[in-house]
């Protein structure tokens, strides 16, 4: 009998450590992206991929000007890409995946104090700042990344120069050794 009230008294101080570990409800979740504004991160990125596909189309162009009709074609691809992208990244699609990505990912305990610290004015001014310091970011990686093209393409091209070789060597290796010529009996 000692034993059962020592254990349960073992349990009753250790279930804060475990409460502290418990997974967060879907209620907390919607609660702090209500409050880190998480429905405004998919207009943004919507707007962003926007302003990408324009230009990524145009360069399909080759650089030269298109014909009335070419453009058409491109701008009805255009749109065609902006209904898809509006119809498919809508904030009613991402906040179920999102929630289980923080259930899986935080405590409650965790979610509990993002909440407060993006209720606070030094959070909320995160939350304002976020998508410049994103596309900054965008904008930087993507000038880096432009930097390691010419990189790439040494690397691909010797890549490509080896297994040429390769095939060329593993070709004549495995080709059957010409057959003697005999003269043909006359």
């Amino acid at each position: 009998m000692g034993i059962r009230i020592v254990a349960l008294l073992a349990l009753l101080t250790l279930q804060p450590a475990f409460a502290q570990d418990a997974k967060p409800t879907q209620q907390s979740i919607r609660e702090l992206l209500a409050v880190m504004q998480s429905h405004n991160m998919v207009d943004n990125m919507l707007a962003q991929m926007d302003a990408t596909w324009g230009p990524m189309m145009k360069q399909s162009l080759a650089g030269r000007q298109p014909t009335e009709r070419e453009q058409q074609i491109v701008d009805d691809a255009h749109a065609k890409i902006q209904a898809l992208l509006r119809e498919q990244l809508q904030w009613q699609n991402f906040e179920p995946m999102m929630i289980h990505v923080y259930q899986n990912s935080f405590s409650q305990k965790d979610v509990d104090a993002m909440k407060a610290f993006y209720s606070s004015p030094t959070g909320q001014q995160v939350i304002a700042k976020m998508p410049l310091v994103m596309q900054q970011t965008m904008q930087a990686m993507q000038q880096h990344m432009q930097s390691l093209i010419p990189q790439i393409q040494e690397i691909k091209q010797d890549m490509t120069q080896q297994l040429k070789a390769e095939r060329e060597a593993s070709g004549a290796a495995a080709a059957p050794p010409p057959a003697a010529s005999s003269p043909k009996p006359q």
